[in-house]
C-alpha cells in the first residue's frame, strides 16, 4: 500500500479509552485523520518526535485523529495512544489472532492497510489482532497490548 493521501475513518471501540493527547511533528507533513503515526528513534535530535514515514527501528505512537498540514518541525498534531481500533487490511485473518501486528519493513508509511503480522523490519508493534471482522478484509486491534519488547 501507498502513504494515505486522505483521511480515513478512524474507528474505535468507545468503551476503551484512546489515550488523547496531541504530540510534536518531527517536519512539514500532511496528517491524515485514520493514518497510523511513530516515534523516531535513530539516535538523533528529532528522537521521541512523531513521522508518518517510520524506520525499522521506529516505536508505534497512535492513530492521527485530525487532518492536519504541518508546516514546520515541532507543531502538535492530536493523536490517540490507545484503545482497540477497526483497520481494513487484507493481511487480517483469523490465523493471526492473537499475533502481533506492525508496519511492515517494505512498506513504511501511515496508511493501516499495510499492517501485518510483525516480521523482520518491521516497525515497533501496533498490537495485536484482537477480533476478525471479515477474513481479508478488516479487524480490531488492540493497540494496549504491544507484546513485542523490541522491534522484530
Amino acid at each position: 500500500m501507498a502513504a494515505l493521501a486522505a483521511d480515513i475513518e478512524a474507528i474505535f471501540d468507545p468503551r476503551w479509552n484512546v489515550g488523547l493527547m496531541q504530540h510534536p511533528a518531527t517536519a512539514a507533513d500532511t496528517y491524515y485523520r485514520g493514518g497510523l503515526a511513530h516515534t523516531i528513534d535513530a539516535g538523533g535530535a528529532t528522537d521521541g518526535e512523531m513521522t508518518l514515514t517510520p524506520g525499522a527501528t521506529s516505536w508505534y505512537l497512535g492513530v492521527v485523529m485530525e487532518h492536519k498540514v504541518v508546516a514546520a518541525a515541532q507543531e502538535l498534531v492530536w493523536v490517540a495512544m490507545a484503545g482497540r481500533w477497526f483497520f481494513t487490511c487484507a493481511e487480517i485473518k483469523a490465523a493471526d489472532c492473537d499475533k502481533t501486528f506492525a508496519m511492515v519493513a517494505g512498506d513504511l508509511f501511515d496508511n493501516p492497510a499495510s499492517l501485518d503480522a510483525n516480521t523482520a523490519g518491521s516497525a515497533g508493534a501496533v498490537g495485536r489482532l484482537w477480533l476478525v471482522t471479515t477474513t481479508a478484509t478488516s479487524g480490531w486491534i488492540d493497540t494496549d497490548h504491544r507484546s513485542a519488547a523490541v522491534n522484530a
